[in-house]
């Protein structure tokens, strides 16, 4: 009897020991799958949001950079640096239609201004709230120029 109870308990601990081992395998065989499921899905993440399209620059009259490249404005914004009221100006760009403008404003608090409005040749069209350009019709309006020593919050 007491052979049998040796080998029943033998038996037993063969049984759990195959038993765990095949455990551990189906884990590490579903650890293993289970991170390289993760790990493809990453990859092709990183693939999907990595690519983009090379953006070409926009271009406003032409010119990348306005305010560099058109002299009549380089010019204008050369004399407002050097003037006592050129603290209170600053152009925009904008789209009035499909046309490119530009505005110079101002934020003097005291004073009751006229924008002008100006085309890509620097030729006054006009001024902001006229009949040509009612401020519905000016769109994508940006700061592209304001002084150094600016006093405008925009």
């Amino acid at each position: 009897m007491r052979k049998s109870f040796f080998f029943d308990d033998l038996q037993k601990n063969l049984y759990q020991l195959m038993l765990s081992v095949r455990i551990r395998k189906y884990q590490n065989n579903f650890n293993f799958r289970f991170m390289k499921h993760v790990t493809m899905i990453f990859l092709l993440g990183m693939i999907f949001f990595s690519c983009q399209k090379d953006e070409l620059p926009v271009l406003v009259c032409g010119v990348e950079d306005p305010v560099e490249d058109l002299d009549w404005l380089n010019e204008q914004i050369r004399e407002l640096e050097g003037s006592d009221f050129g603290a209170f100006q600053y152009f925009t760009q904008a789209k009035s239609g499909n046309q490119d403008i530009f505005i110079l404003k101002n934020c003097c608090s005291n004073c009751n201004s006229v924008f002008p409005i100006y085309d890509c040749q620097g030729n006054e069209l006009g001024s902001v709230g006229n009949s040509r350009f009612p401020m519905s019709a000016i769109s994508d309006e940006k700061v592209i120029w304001k002084s150094s020593n600016s006093l405008c919050n925009v």
